[in-house]
């Protein structure tokens, strides 16, 4: 009887996990397992051109503080591409946190990636604290479809936490929790991976939190 039972559920129980496994979960990785000086790809992660390594952040500089470093590992950007994963994330709440070392350095927030990373939509952050803009790319192909002209300043080697909350066919960006940009039009990508780049910049506590889950 036991092992009738178990014939029975196994192949239920395989589909329900490919299921869940293919972006249908929670997702987070601040990066500590892998040793600083590993260069992308690593664990869940894969990259599209590109040299993404671990390494700890920029010591922290903020005048009137005695400032210091971070033994936490991040994520570096040395040669601009995508280090990103390939799920199919349709409606979620995406947080990742980046600094822009540079006034001249930007970078890209990603989602919804198809095709290897070669489609989908980026939030883009502006040299000089420009501001942001929301992007869908196929290719070589870039349609701009909205745009924020104030930004959040970083100052000191401090990180922010962008949140990127997308749900059907509305994207809405917040740095330090106010909210930036607001999109609601027309997605034609309807799921992707996530990931991130920029030359330069430092990246870290990737997480990705499906609709239908608490926050």
């Amino acid at each position: 009887m036991i092992k009738k039972i178990f014939v029975i559920l196994l192949p239920i129980l395989i589909i329900f996990a490919g299921c869940f496994s293919k972006g249908v979960g929670e997702f987070y990785d601040d990066f500590s397992e892998y040793p600083v000086g590993s260069q992308a790809p690593f664990g869940d992660w894969k990259v599209k051109n590109g040299t993404f390594i671990i390494t700890y952040p920029p010591t922290v500089n903020i005048p009137g503080t005695q400032g210091g470093s971070s033994n936490n590992k991040v994520v570096q950007c040395l040669k601009d591409g995508i280090l990103y994963i390939d799920m199919n994330y349709t409606n979620f709440v995406y947080t990742i946190d980046v600094l822009v070392p540079n006034d001249l350095d930007s970078a890209k927030i990603y989602f919804r990636l198809q095709d290897n990373a070669t489609r989908g939509y980026y939030i883009y952050i502006e040299p000089f604290s420009r501001g942001y803009e929301l992007c869908e790319f196929d290719k070589n192909h870039v349609k701009k479809l909205a745009e924020s002209y104030d930004a959040a300043t970083s100052y000191g080697n401090m990180f922010l936490r962008y949140k990127i909350v997308v749900t059907n066919n509305s994207v809405d960006l917040y740095v330090q929790d106010q909210k930036y940009l607001e999109y609601n039009g027309t997605l034609s990508i309807k799921w992707g991976g996530v990931g991130f780049g920029g030359k330069g910049c430092y990246f870290d506590n990737v997480h990705v939190l499906p609709a239908g889950y608490t926050y």
